[in-house]
């Protein structure tokens, strides 16, 4: 039986994701608060703005660090 989540987006229970989205805590938060549509939904969005916008997320910018790059 698939795992199911109150969808923050989507404002009913739907069917979770399968395995949170990042190793991190906010991969975790998504994991139990966002549905498999409403994530979808989101890769959707995320390729139109990275297209639109030309954005290369792992492209490094010059002059731009992290703080933990040092």
């Amino acid at each position: 039986m698939a795992r199911m989540v109150q969808c923050v987006k989507l404002g009913r229970e739907a069917e979770g994701l399968d395995e949170p989205p990042f190793d991190s805590p906010l991969g975790q938060k998504i994991y139990e608060s966002v549905s498999k549509e409403a994530w979808a939904q989101w890769q959707d969005h995320m390729k139109i703005l990275l297209n639109e916008y030309r954005l290369q997320p792992c492209a490094r910018t010059p002059g731009f660090h992290r703080a933990a790059d040092g």
